[in-house]
C-alpha cells in the first residue's frame, strides 16, 4: 500500500461518508424502502482507480457508516456495494490488456451493474424473510406492496440497474477526464 493508494482511498472514503450521512436520498416510487443516493459514486472512483483491495476497504468503512442510520439496510447497502465494486475494480488487471480502453471501461460498468442487480435480487429474495421481516414470506411482504413476487423482485432489480448506473458512470467519467498525472496506471499506459 503505497501513500497514493492510501491517501486517494481515505479522501474518496470520506466523501462517500459525508455523502452517505447528509439526507440526500430519494426513494424509489415502487418500493419505498429503496433508496437512491450519490453515496457510492467516491467508492466507484476508488474502485476503478486502484483495484479490489481498496475497493474493498472503502466499500466495508461506507458500510459501516449505514449502521449509524440503519444497521440492517447497511447489510444490503455494503452487499450492493461490493457487488458492484469489485467487478469494476478488476479493470486494473482487464484494462491494461484491452486495446480501446474507453470502451472497456464503460463494458465493464455495465456488466458490473448487472452483476449487482443480480447479486442484489438474489439477496433480498434470501435476507428479507430472514431479517427484515422473520417469519413472514416473501410473498406476503409483496403483497403489501401491491405485487406479486414476480413483479416485486423484478422492481428490485431494476432499482439496483438504475442506483448502480447512477453512481458507476459518473465514476467512470470523472476518472476517465483525471490528468494524465493522477490518471490510474491502466489508463496511462494506453496515451
Amino acid at each position: 500500500m503505497g501513500a497514493r493508494e492510501v491517501s486517494i482511498t481515505a479522501t474518496l472514503t470520506a466523501l462517500a461518508i459525508a455523502l452517505a450521512l447528509f439526507p440526500l436520498q430519494y426513494p424509489f416510487p415502487p418500493l419505498s424502502f429503496l433508496k437512491f443516493d450519490i453515496a457510492e459514486l467516491p467508492v466507484m472512483i476508488v474502485s476503478v482507480m486502484l483495484g479490489p483491495v481498496y475497493a474493498f476497504i472503502s466499500s466495508i468503512i461506507l458500510g459501516l457508516a449505514y449502521v449509524s442510520r440503519d444497521p440492517i439496510g447497511a447489510i444490503f447497502k455494503t452487499l450492493a456495494i461490493l457487488s458492484m465494486a469489485l467487478p469494476i475494480s478488476s479493470a486494473v488487471y482487464i484494462m491494461p490488456k484491452i486495446k480501446n480502453k474507453r470502451l472497456g471501461i464503460y463494458m465493464l460498468a455495465i456488466f458490473s451493474v448487472i452483476i449487482r442487480s443480480a447479486c442484489m435480487t438474489l439477496a433480498d429474495y434470501v435476507l428479507i424473510p430472514i431479517i427484515y421481516t422473520p417469519g413472514i414470506p416473501l410473498e406476503t411482504v409483496a403483497s403489501w406492496f401491491g405485487m406479486n413476487l414476480g413483479v416485486f423482485l423484478w422492481f428490485i432489480f431494476l432499482f439496483n440497474i438504475l442506483q448502480g448506473l447512477i453512481n458507476i458512470i459518473p465514476g467512470v467519467v470523472i476518472v476517465l477526464s483525471l490528468p494524465k498525472e493522477w490518471a490510474p496506471e491502466w489508463l496511462r499506459s494506453s496515451e
